[in-house]
């Protein structure tokens, strides 16, 4: 069986070598192949096109399900990946490439920022925490602004507390950092070594999942989902943006991966405004 990509991220490209990849996991949307701690997710578009996808339609990714097994290996020849122990081509030469990278802006458009807490408010939304997002008072959300100090020891302590935590391929925790990260790539909110200590962690530490890793590997070079990049974008632009349907999209992740990644993100941009304040 034999089909066509639809379209890829710019990551896929740079996966030359090792040739050699094993099945990580199956999903109902598709499957994620893993070498060296890299991972390669080949599915549908369900959450928006992600930094590390090769993306096929949900016809093709319904054909070739049945015969993906945790695993199995696959190899990579030129503009195809192949299984080898079951009849699968995975052919990339018709697919486009798209960017998962987030442009950096200088200001938050405040009426979009108020926009996204009055959509906020209306969602019924609950983290992995078991915070209502509705009813999250951000400015009493101590620990997490202890990942915006300026002393190193707190700040690895903070991040520390929130890599890992929580079930599911992506726990809570990380979901909070990505919306964190986020955030500073857009606008700038982090010191250097909350980048530089979390890419340490993820990097050399068994802290969380390999999925999530993954996630958090490319949000440190600022690289998002689209579902992320088009809510981030729509606090900054104009025309301006619907941030309830950009919302929405971004809280349609996951069991509670959405609204956690939403958590840091309001936490962010709450630290974000409180900065800018005290400047003035």
């Amino acid at each position: 069986m034999k089909v066509y990509a639809q379209k890829y991220s710019e990551y896929a490209m740079t996966l030359d070598s090792p040739k050699s990849w094993s099945v990580h996991s199956v999903f109902e949307n598709g499957f994620n192949l893993i070498s060296d701690q890299r991972l390669l997710f080949i599915g549908t578009e369900k959450n928006g096109t992600l930094p590390f996808a090769i993306h096929l339609s949900a016809r093709d990714i319904k054909a070739i399900l049945p015969l993906i097994k945790k695993g199995q290996t696959f190899t990579r020849e030129h503009q195809a990946w192949l299984a080898l122990e079951i009849p699968c081509t995975i052919s990339l030469q018709y697919a486009g490439h798209y960017q998962t990278k987030l442009e950096p802006t200088s200001s938050l458009d405040k009426g979009q920022y108020q926009a996204l807490q009055e959509a906020v408010k209306k969602s019924a939304a609950i983290n992995g925490f078991d915070q209502p997002l509705a009813t999250i008072d951000w400015s009493k959300q101590r620990f997490g602004q202890a990942l915006f100090s300026t002393e190193p020891a707190q700040q690895e302590e903070a991040i520390r507390y929130f890599i890992g935590r929580g079930k599911g391929l992506t726990p809570s925790g990380d979901d909070l950092l990505l919306g964190i990260l986020a955030v500073h790539h857009q606008f700038g909110l982090v010191l250097p070594s909350f980048l530089t200590t979390l890419a340490q962690i993820v990097t050399t530490e068994n802290c969380t999942t390999d999925v999530s890793k993954a996630y958090l590997k490319h949000a440190i070079k600022g690289e998002f989902s689209s579902s992320i990049l088009q809510l981030m974008k729509g606090l900054s632009i104009n025309p301006r943006e619907n941030m309830s349907f950009a919302l929405q999209q971004v809280l349609a992740h996951g069991h509670t991966s959405g609204a956690d990644t939403i958590t840091g993100l309001l936490l962010g941009l709450y630290q974000l405004v409180e900065r800018e304040n005290k400047q003035k």
